[in-house]
């Protein structure tokens, strides 16, 4: 039996509580309707921009990620020419010792020659040893012949390692069929997820017990079909409904949680719960919790509340980047608008939190890579401010 095999096997046996419908997450009638206007508080925190191309090539950059390791933050990203996921994608790193001041970015891995291209797929530490995950995968030039396919396999996961003199490995594949969305990290159990998804876009987790570098098993969230009625046209069999970005967090007690966006009609994040470390999931269900079709990013901070940093207010798109929070885990009940200057386009968050921060990169436009912190308690500022 392969490594899907098992998975498929037992899929869906996973439980939480007498009535999982009553497990899933959800926002209050309240703040549904300050997302619509929007009409949140504004969350008082330091911004810095880390990296604004000079003219001429390599415009593009998104997908960032963070972390904090050797005494220092760090954050990578994908670096194109021009437009998105083209060939010739790059990955750049830069440091910093406060979050505040970073230096000058680098090439972290170069692309090989096309068709190939590369996107940043986060961080990990673990044993004095710091590692950093790249997807690496081709853009055909003929796409026809993958018809039904979101990206085009092989979509191999590379590793580099480095100790504390960040002097960096050559890249090793650890798996084939994944593009990592988010850094790999450790349930309350040890055990490693890195929330991902396939060339065919089932979204899950790949789950390792031996390390964040080692062996991983894919664990799938169960397909879900798009109703009929939603259908421009009418289809004998329904498709699957277009689930992608994975986001997990564990509550108290233990279940995981984990977000998808929807890239078909619904503008709400999907979700779907694990009782058992990661191994089986429920069937994910639509919340009510709005989204712009974007990535978003769920932690569970040291205080036991839940954060959920997106672009929610659907009528301006990824104009506004907000954060979103939870005391359970369940009931999302208050928010706080982290940027929405302009017109510009706030996404794609990752999220870390360290001595009473939290720190947010994000992409702007696709063009600049931002950094923003702020701390635990000010969230709990901004609840009361609209009481």
């Amino acid at each position: 039996m392969n490594r899907r095999g098992f998975v498929l096997a037992t899929m869906g046996t996973g439980f939480c509580g007498s009535d999982p419908s009553e497990r899933y997450p959800y926002a209050t009638e309240a703040l549904i309707a300050a997302l619509e206007k929007p009409d949140l508080p504004r969350i008082a925190a330091r911004t810095v921009v880390i990296h604004d191309p000079a003219p001429g090539a390599y415009q593009y950059s998104h997908h960032p990620h963070i972390t904090y390791a050797f005494g220092a933050f760090l954050a990578m990203w994908s670096s194109g020419i021009e437009r998105e996921d083209r060939p010739g994608q790059r990955i750049l790193w830069s440091r910093s010792a406060d979050g505040m001041a970073w230096s000058k970015p680098e090439i972290l891995l170069e692309c090989p020659e096309p068709p190939w291209r590369l996107t940043a797929g986060g961080w990990a530490t673990a044993n004095g040893r710091l590692y950093a995950f790249i997807n690496r995968n081709r853009r055909p030039e003929a796409e026809a012949l993958h018809a039904g396919l979101v990206w085009y396999p092989p979509l191999y996961l590379d590793v580099m390692e480095a100790g504390s003199d960040l002097h960096w490995t050559a890249p090793r594949t650890i798996d084939s069929d994944i593009v990592a969305n988010e850094s790999t990290r450790q349930t309350s159990a040890g055990t490693w997820l890195l929330a991902g998804y396939t060339a065919r876009l089932e979204s899950g987790v790949l789950r390792s017990c031996a390390g964040p570098a080692e062996e991983y098993v894919f664990h799938p969230a169960p397909r879900v079909l798009i109703p009929r009625e939603e259908l421009k046209s009418v289809r004998r069999t329904p498709p699957q409904r277009p689930l992608g970005e994975p986001s997990w967090y564990e509550r108290r007690d233990k279940t995981l949680v984990c977000f998808f966006r929807d890239d078909h009609a619904s503008f709400r994040l999907f979700a779907s719960i694990s009782a058992d470390d990661g191994i089986t999931w429920l069937r994910p269900r639509q919340t009510n919790i709005p989204d712009a079709k974007s990535k978003s990013a769920a932690r569970m901070l040291s205080t036991g509340e839940t954060i959920l940093v997106s672009n929610p207010c659907v009528a301006r798109k990824r104009n506004v980047l907000a954060v979103l929070v939870s005391r359970d885990g369940t009931k999302f009940d208050h928010g706080a608008i982290l940027c929405d200057a302009g017109e510009h386009r706030y996404a794609y968050p990752s999220v870390i939190e360290r001595e009473g921060r939290v720190w947010v990169v994000y992409s702007i436009d696709k063009r600049r890579i931002a950094v923003t912190d702020f701390t635990v308690a000010e969230l709990d500022r901004t609840a009361q401010s609209r009481r």
